[in-house]
């Protein structure tokens, strides 16, 4: 297998952010683009240089040349297009959240499992270089143990009605948070507990704003503020840092009032910075990266060498029961324990 014949499934925003990278993943090549509106599909294949054009994923599996999927559609529909690629052999790279229910992410697992067939979930932050600098420096105990990661953030959020019903997309605290408690698990380790409460402002069945507690087995908490329910044009105050016994993480440089003195990172380089004891800044610079091209180098690499990938179905469906464990926090109003 010299080259990975890959169809993309779903050509809308996250497909075609997908699709742009593949002229730069070694041992691969995007064969076919997938999607409903016919249209779209070609408009996206015909952009990237793709030869071919379907309107259903069982019309690309029934037309064969194909080795793996990459599936970038809405989270509801993930399951099904899993199964159906498992059981015709290709390998699977499936966008975030894996699914809309744990029972549909065992299902994705078990398909993928019988057929032996490589099942990767695309946490894009596991392979972000930004991201991946917040860790190290939390790990080299600049700003010591335990910590609190808040998350603030207030906007009108995406304007798909699917993103906001509990039966396709489950709204910010799954959709995007999902991002958060992933990665606080690859920080922090296991889960403890989760408290949330939970709010719709919009007429929509799931909730779009939210105030989620996790605490984790380490003592490190992970609390987000979240909204996808304001208005258009309203945004509220965005704030991301982690607090610990010995100073402050941001995620990028201190807040322009604090009025310290931040070195300039190397050229080609973006950095984070720890602000501890009597004001010290303690920069750590890294390297920047297309994380969306390393993700899928990697799972294109893990195919081949039949490596387990990062995160697989099951280390992701991990992260996944935290945010049900969120929704179901907010419904009840009360501690889930994990």
């Amino acid at each position: 297998m010299s080259t990975l014949r890959i169809a993309l499934i779903g050509a809308g925003g996250i497909g075609e952010h997908h699709a742009a990278r593949y002229s730069k993943v070694n041992g691969a090549e995007l064969a076919a683009v997938v999607d409903v509106d016919g249209e779209r599909a070609k408009t996206v294949a015909e952009k990237y240089g793709v030869p071919r054009v379907y309107t259903s994923i069982d019309d690309a599996i029934a037309a064969g040349g194909l080795d793996a999927v990459d599936i970038c559609l809405p989270t509801w529909l993930h399951k099904e297009a899993t199964v159906k690629a498992a059981r015709a052999g290709l390998h699977v790279l499936c966008e975030k959240p894996m699914a809309v229910s744990l029972a549909d992410a065992d299902e994705m697992i078990a398909a993928t499992k019988a057929a032996g067939v490589t099942l990767m979930i695309a946490q894009c932050r596991r392979w972000d270089n930004y991201w991946g600098a917040v860790d190290k420096a939390l790990k080299s105990g600049v700003i010591g143990r335990p910590v609190v990661w808040r998350d603030i953030n207030g906007i009108p959020g995406p304007k798909p009605p699917w993103f906001y019903a509990r039966d396709k997309g489950l709204g910010p605290l799954v959709d995007g948070a999902i991002h958060n408690y992933d990665f606080a698990r690859v920080m922090f380790g296991e889960p403890e507990w989760v408290f949330a409460s939970t709010h719709t402002f919009k007429d929509v069945t799931a909730p779009d704003t939210g105030i989620a507690i996790v605490r984790f087995q380490s003592g490190d908490e992970l609390q987000l503020s979240w909204s996808w329910g304001l208005p258009e044009g309203a945004s509220a105050s965005r704030a991301i840092d982690i607090m610990g016994p010995g100073g402050v993480l941001y995620f990028g440089n201190p807040p322009a009032d604090r009025k310290l003195e931040v070195p300039a990172p190397p050229e080609g380089h973006g950095q984070i910075v720890a602000v501890t004891k009597g004001g010290e800044v303690v920069p750590f610079p890294y390297p920047k990266n297309d994380m969306y091209v390393d993700e899928i180098q990697h799972f294109v690499d893990c195919v081949k060498s039949g490596a387990t990938p990062n995160p697989s179905g099951e280390e992701n469906r991990r992260s996944l029961a935290i945010a049900m464990a969120v929704i179901e926090s907010g419904d009840k109003g009360t501690i889930i324990n994990l």
